[in-house]
C-alpha cells in the first residue's frame, strides 16, 4: 500500500470522484435556475447542464475504474471480499443503472418539450410591445382622427348646458301648466301679425 503507483491511483480516485460527483451534485439549483427563465433563457441553462453533465460522466466513470486498481494494488490489504468493497461496487451499479435507465431519458425528453415551446414563442397577448410602441411609430388607432365634424362651444358654458335648461324647463311646464292669464305679452314680430285679423273684426 505505500508504493508510488498506489498512492498515485488513490489520489486520482479521491481526484475524479470530487469532481465527477461534485459536479452533478447541484445540477438542482441549475434546474431550478432554467425553469424560472421561459423560452429560449430557460433552454440555454438546461441544455448547458446537460452538457456539463455529459462531461462528469467520464470523470464518474473513472470512479470506479480507479477504485478496482487500488483493490489488486494494496497487497492484499484491501480485498473484495471486504463488505465495504462490495457495497461500494453494488451501490455503484445500481446508481449507474438508475442514471441510464430512467434519469437520462427523462432529461432527454425534457428538452425537447423545452425546444418545442421555445420554438412556439410565447402564447398571443402575453409577449411583445402594446399596439402603437413600436419601432415604426404609433399605429393606425393612435393616429388624431380627421373627419369627425367640428364640436362648437360657447365660451363659458360646457357642452350640453343649454340642452339641460332646456330639458329641465319643459319638464316644470309639464307639472304645472300656465294658465291664460299668466301668460306674458306676445313678442314684437307675433303682435305685428296679429295686427291686421285685429282691425277687421273691429271693421
Amino acid at each position: 500500500m505505500n508504493t508510488g503507483i498506489y498512492k498515485f491511483v488513490l489520489v486520482l480516485h479521491i481526484l475524479v470522484a470530487i469532481i465527477g460527483f461534485g459536479t452533478v451534485f447541484l445540477n438542482g439549483l441549475y434546474g431550478r435556475q432554467a425553469s424560472s427563465r421561459r423560452g429560449p433563457e430557460g433552454l440555454a441553462v438546461f441544455q448547458a447542464t446537460l452538457q456539463v453533465g455529459k462531461v462528469a460522466e467520464y470523470f464518474i466513470y473513472a470512479v470506479f475504474v480507479t477504485g478496482f486498481l487500488l483493490v489488486p494494488l494494496s497487497d492484499d490489504a484491501i480485498e473484495f471480499g471486504d463488505t465495504w468493497v462490495s457495497l461500494s461496487m453494488g451501490l455503484y451499479i445500481v446508481a449507474l443503472a438508475f442514471s441510464h435507465l430512467l434519469h437520462q431519458p427523462n432529461l432527454r425528453r425534457m428538452e425537447v418539450l423545452m425546444t418545442e415551446l421555445a420554438a412556439m414563442g410565447p402564447p398571443p397577448g402575453a409577449g411583445g410591445p402594446p399596439p402603437g410602441s413600436g419601432a415604426g411609430g404609433p399605429g393606425p388607432e393612435s393616429a388624431p382622427r380627421t373627419d369627425l365634424p367640428p364640436v362648437v362651444v360657447r365660451a363659458g358654458r360646457p357642452p350640453g348646458h343649454g340642452a339641460g335648461r332646456a330639458g329641465a324647463a319643459g319638464r316644470a311646464l309639464r307639472r304645472h301648466p300656465q294658465r291664460p292669464h299668466d301668460r306674458g305679452p306676445l313678442p314684437h314680430d307675433l303682435e305685428a301679425l296679429t295686427q291686421p285679423c285685429r282691425r277687421g273684426l273691429a271693421a
